[in-house]
């Protein structure tokens, strides 16, 4: 029973995180057909539409709330989590609306440009790690290993 709790916990923390993201997503490509900003009466923007206005500050908190929950779960019952990976796809999402808003809606040069930083900021993480532990064995820096220095295995 206890496992079938935790299963439940995880899968619906999870979720609820990706509908944060989906949620900001969606709101973020509604905010960007009417131009890219959007106020209420006497801004002199254009409405928001629908929802958006609550929606898009809903979708940031409740993600990252959710996100707190999701690894409050998976630490309570001792497993592995995706929580390196919201980072990522928070901010590739993100860079597909900027880089698509750019190239086919007419955006200009600069929506590509902060698409692209969107791109490198979620993009990194992902391959980060990898240039790391590659850089310090092609850095002709050669570190001496356990047997070439005669000290006792542990």
């Amino acid at each position: 029973m206890a496992r079938a709790r935790a299963t439940l916990g995880i899968l619906i923390t999870c979720g609820l995180v990706t509908g944060a993201l989906t949620a900001l997503f969606l709101s973020m490509r509604s905010v960007m057909d009417v131009g890219g900003s959007c106020g209420t009466s006497g801004t002199g923007l254009p409405p928001c539409p629908g929802h958006t206005a609550g929606l898009l500050p809903a979708a940031i908190w409740g993600g990252l709330i959710f996100a707190g929950l999701y690894v409050w779960q998976t630490v309570k019952h001792h497993l592995p989590n995706f929580v390196s990976l919201l980072w990522p796809a928070l901010f590739l999402s993100l860079a597909y609306n900027f880089l698509d808003y750019g190239i086919t809606k007419s955006g200009g040069v600069g929506l590509f440009v902060v698409g692209v930083v969107f791109a490198l900021m979620g993009g990194m993480p992902l391959i980060g790690p990898y240039r790391i532990s590659s850089a310090s064995t092609c850095s002709g820096i050669s570190t001496p290993s356990r047997a070439s220095t005669g000290s006792p295995s542990t």
